[in-house]
C-alpha cells in the first residue's frame, strides 16, 4: 500500500485516541482531524482494506498489528525527519511544520525513507543489524534513481536560493524550470517534497516576510516596499499582504510606531 500524508495523519490519530481511550469512533477522529465524519469514513475504509485497521462492535475503531507497526515506524520516520528539515525562512507553525515533514515522507520513494530511518539507528544498533535485516540500503538502490534524486534536490536547491535572492524579480515556474534544466512537473514536485509547500506560496511567504521586515526596520515607502519583493502595484501588495497577515501594510508599520518608545522631552 503506498500511504499518502492523509493516510498517516488518520493512522496517528487513531493511534493518539487509542493512548487515552481503548475505544475509537469516528467522530474522535473527525474531532481530532477537524473534519466531517464522511471524509474518516472514506478513509477508513481504504485503511479497512488494507489491513491497518478494523471496526469491530458499535463502530469502534482500532489499530491491527500491521497498523500499530506501521504507525511505529512512521513515527520514528517523522521524528528522524523533522530533526532534519531545514529551518523556513517565515513563521510556520508546529501543524504546518509536521504536515510538511508528513507530506515529504509520503513522497519519497520506500529506499530512500528506508535508508533515513535505518541511518538514524544507533550506531552499535546498525552494526548488530544482519545485511539481510538491513533496510534498502544504498547499493540496492539503482545508481539512476539514487541520482535522479539526487540531481532533482541539488537543482531545487539552486531554484531557492535564486528565488530568496531575487524577490524583487517575477520570474514564472516555466522560466525557473528552463533556467535550471528541469521538466515544470519534476520541478513542482520536487520543491515541494524539500520545502513543504508549492512554490508561489512558499514565495510569496518568503515576500511577505521581508516586507514586513522593511515595514519594521526602515521607513521606505509601501510602494518602494511593494517594488522590492516584486509588486509594481502597492493595491496588489497590499491586498497579497493582508491575506497572508490580517492587516494591511500601513496597519502593520502603525503597530511599529505605536511600539516605539516616546522621546522624552529635555525641559
Amino acid at each position: 500500500m503506498a500511504l499518502s500524508d492523509a493516510h498517516l495523519r488518520y493512522l496517528f490519530a487513531i493511534s493518539n485516541a487509542a493512548a487515552a481511550t481503548p475505544d475509537v469512533s469516528s467522530r474522535q477522529i473527525a474531532s481530532a482531524l477537524g473534519v466531517t465524519k464522511p471524509s474518516v469514513v472514506h478513509i477508513l475504509n481504504i485503511l479497512m482494506r488494507d489491513g491497518m485497521v478494523v471496526k469491530r462492535h458499535y463502530g469502534k475503531i482500532y489499530l491491527t498489528d500491521r497498523g500499530a507497526f506501521t504507525v511505529n515506524y512512521y513515527r520514528r520516520l517523522l521524528d528522524t525527519t523533522l530533526a532534519a528539515m531545514p529551518e523556513y525562512p517565515f513563521p510556520v507553525s508546529a501543524d504546518e511544520r509536521r504536515n510538511a515533514a508528513l507530506a515529504l515522507i509520503a513522497a519519497l520513494p520506500d529506499g530512500i525513507t528506508g535508508n533515513i530511518l535505518v541511518r538514524s539507528l544507533p550506531k552499535r544498533r546498525w552494526k548488530k543489524m544482519s545485511r539481510s535485516q538491513k533496510v534498502n540500503e544504498p547499493e540496492t538502490m539503482s545508481t539512476a534513481s539514487a541520482y535522479l534524486y539526487k540531481e532533482q534536490a541539488e537543482c531545487v536547491q539552486q531554484v531557492h536560493q535564486y528565488l530568496v535572492e531575487h524577490l524583487d524579480s517575477r520570474v514564472t515556474q516555466v522560466e525557473l524550470a528552463q533556467r535550471y534544466h528541469i521538466s515544470l512537473t519534476s520541478l513542482k514536485g520536487a520543491f515541494k517534497q524539500v520545502y513543504g509547500l508549492p512554490i508561489n506560496t512558499y514565495l510569496r511567504r518568503c515576500r511577505v516576510q521581508h516586507a514586513e521586515q522593511l515595514l519594521f526596520t526602515t521607513d521606505l515607502s509601501i510602494l518602494e516596499i511593494a517594488q522590492r519583493v516584486g509588486y509594481d502595484s502597492p493595491s496588489r501588495f497590499a491586498a497579497m499582504f493582508k491575506r497572508e497577515k490580517g492587516i494591511t501594510p500601513r496597519e502593520c508599520r502603525r503597530v511599529r510606531t505605536d511600539q516605539l518608545p516616546e522621546e522624552k522631552t529635555i525641559a
